[in-house]
């Protein structure tokens, strides 16, 4: 699989590389490949979004309902549209299935960037792994002990 070589890559890397913060990661996963760079992300707390409440779930995909049915594990493909869910359970099939769900009547179709963001602020850390991170600093330059003083905790 594609997301096993992707791992399989990236941690070869880490074990070539030094940790000193976070975003030393970044670094590492574009570097662990230099034919096809993956595509990387530094996330914050800011890119989380509050869904429950302002989306519409749908609270089962399994495509069957009685023993012998298919399940969960037998999809190979989901398309969803605004109307209806579809499913294959083989690549090769040309005809899309209907999901025997049913979807909210009026669906509500949002925007990710409209949103709420689901936290105000970096959450917070156990005294215990504040203190245990505040030792660990005697191992890094002096660059990075800035990063681990300012970590919110509790």
């Amino acid at each position: 699989m594609e997301a096993d070589s992707m791992h399989s890559t990236i941690e070869r890397m880490i074990r070539k590389s030094k940790i000193n913060v976070p975003a030393d990661y970044v670094l590492i996963c574009k570097k662990a490949c230099l034919k096809n760079p993956y595509k990387v992300q530094y996330l914050s707390h800011d890119f989380f979004k509050a869904v429950e409440g302002n989306v519409n779930f749908i609270t089962s995909i399994r495509p069957g309902k009685r023993v012998g049915d298919p399940q969960v594990v037998d999809l190979k493909a989901i398309k969803y549209t605004k109307k209806n869910v579809f499913f294959k359970l083989r690549h090769s099939e040309l005809e899309w299935r209907t999901f025997p769900i049913r979807l909210p009547v009026n669906p509500k179709c949002v925007d990710f960037d409209t949103l709420p963001t689901l936290y105000r602020a970096r959450i917070p850390i156990k005294k215990e792994k504040y203190e245990h991170l505040q030792q660990l600093k005697n191992s890094l330059e002096h660059d990075y002990h800035a990063f681990y003083d300012q970590l919110p905790h509790n």
